[in-house]
């Protein structure tokens, strides 16, 4: 299957199937001759069309056209994400010199977190059930943003584990679980729509935690903007890590995924509350600095 990427010269296949016991929307094509497989879904036939060295597969009222074009495989795009986060991390450095380690890498983590969320809003089929369907195959779009999400957390915690700061168990446990969570998907090509979901709860909220340390940098620590910039990341952290969590975590456990999504649901669930726990010993300690510096003057 791997040399047929390379030497195969696909032309354009326009039979269709007449199957009056599939769906409109499952069209069944015929693959010959380059497997005997009967494909019975678009997400299906595109996932089969990769793995063959085909890049884009777009529809005609007669028939499906497949468009040559060589693709990277999963692995391949995965070691490319890492470079390619590497590489943005390299220019930042190169853009603001006097700034440190942490400040580029945030501002790094900041492009990832506001990508993550616009593509996994984009990928949503329906905003009545943002997590439907359930426990269902991975599409294609949905796998691309957990590839691109993979090689970031890969790159985040070699930076964790190498950067100016001591490192952080407590953060590298956080990676670790989501490592093995999106690995888990990409492996299984399953569960979609949960993962992506986990994504869009996870990175809502980044943005505004890197605000925070930006504006501590820039010289606005203990002022009223920061403070406004704690309190805007916890409402937004606890909203979603807390109220959409859980429900995604529930729904996650009760639909029919592999064991060990469960399992990462779960222990993501548990790193969130413990994240919660810090942020509302801090906002609590933030309002209470502030009230008690107010009295002294």
């Amino acid at each position: 299957m791997a040399t047929k990427g390379k030497s195969l010269q696909l032309t354009v296949i326009r039979k269709m199937c007449v199957a009056m016991n599939l769906n409109r929307d499952r069209d069944c094509l015929e693959m010959k001759p380059y497997s005997k497989k009967w494909v019975y879904s678009v997400w299906d036939f595109t996932e089969m069309a990769e793995e063959i060295g085909v890049a884009r597969v777009r529809r005609e009222e007669n028939g499906v056209i497949i468009v040559p074009t060589p693709v990277l495989s999963r692995r391949r795009l995965v070691h490319s994400c890492v470079i390619s986060w590497t590489a943005a991390f390299i220019l930042v450095r190169k853009i603001f010199p006097e700034r440190s380690f942490s400040f580029c890498n945030r501002i790094v983590s900041t492009v990832h977190a506001s990508l993550a969320v616009i593509l996994s809003s984009l990928s949503v089929e329906d905003w009545r059930c943002p997590v439907c369907p359930l426990a269902s195959k991975s599409s294609p779009s949905q796998m691309k943003i957990l590839t691109v999400s993979f090689g970031y957390l890969v790159y985040d915690l070699i930076c964790c584990l190498f950067g100016d700061d001591r490192v952080n168990i407590e953060n590298a446990v956080h990676h670790l679980v989501s490592i093995v969570g999106v690995w888990a998907g990409l492996t299984y090509q399953r569960c979609g729509s949960e993962m992506v979901a986990a994504a869009w709860i996870t990175e809502i909220s980044s943005p505004f935690l890197h605000m925070r340390e930006f504006l501590k940098e820039l010289g606005y620590k203990d002022t009223d903007l920061n403070l406004a910039a704690d309190i805007l990341f916890a409402v937004i952290f606890s909203f979603a890590r807390m109220v959409g969590g859980p429900y995604l975590t529930y729904v996650t456990l009760s639909a029919d995924n592999p064991l060990l999504i469960k399992a990462m649901a779960v222990g993501l669930q548990l790193v969130s509350a413990f994240w919660f726990y810090k942020i509302a010993r801090m906002v609590k300690y933030k309002l209470t600095k502030r009230s008690t510096s107010k009295k002294c003057t």
